[in-house]
C-alpha cells in the first residue's frame, strides 16, 4: 500500500431514506482508505466492507526531464522502425513519428528555457 488514511466519505445514494421513498440521503461516514500500489485504485473500508472508489484525484503529471526522456526514447523508436521499413509507406510512418517526437521535445526544451527564464527574472520569495 502507498497510502492508508482515516478519511471522511460522502455517500450518495447508498441508503434510502426510511419508508424507501423520496430522494437517496446523503450521508457522511468515517472511513479507512488505502491506495494501491500497483493499479493506483482507491479502496475503502466502510462498516466492514470494503469498497472500490472513484476518485477525482489526478495522478501527479510528469516532470519536464520526464516527457523529454519519453519522446526522446519515441523518437529513437521510430528512426530504428525506420530503417527496418519494408515499404515506401512504413518508412513515411515511422518518419513522420520520429520528427513528431522530436518535435515534441524540442518544444519541452523550449517550455524548460522559458521558465528557468520566468524564475530568473522573479525577485527572491515571490512565487
Amino acid at each position: 500500500m502507498i497510502a492508508c488514511s482515516t478519511v471522511i466519505l460522502q455517500t450518495r445514494g447508498l441508503r434510502s431514506p426510511p419508508g424507501g421513498r423520496g430522494q437517496p440521503e446523503a450521508d457522511l461516514v468515517l472511513a479507512t482508505a488505502s491506495i494501491s500500489d500497483q493499479s493506483g485504485e482507491i479502496h475503502a473500508d466502510v462498516g466492514g466492507s470494503r469498497r472500490r472508489l472513484q476518485s477525482s484525484v489526478m495522478p501527479e503529471e510528469p516532470s519536464v526531464d520526464e516527457l523529454k526522456e519519453r519522446q526522446l526514447d519515441q523518437e529513437l523508436a521510430e528512426r530504428e522502425l525506420l530503417a527496418k521499413a519494408d515499404t515506401d509507406a512504413d518508412a513515411d510512418r515511422h518518419r513522420r513519428r520520429a520528427d513528431k517526437a522530436q518535435y515534441l521535445r524540442e518544444k519541452l526544451e523550449q517550455r524548460e528555457r522559458a521558465d528557468r527564464a520566468a524564475a530568473a527574472d522573479q525577485p527572491p520569495g515571490a512565487h
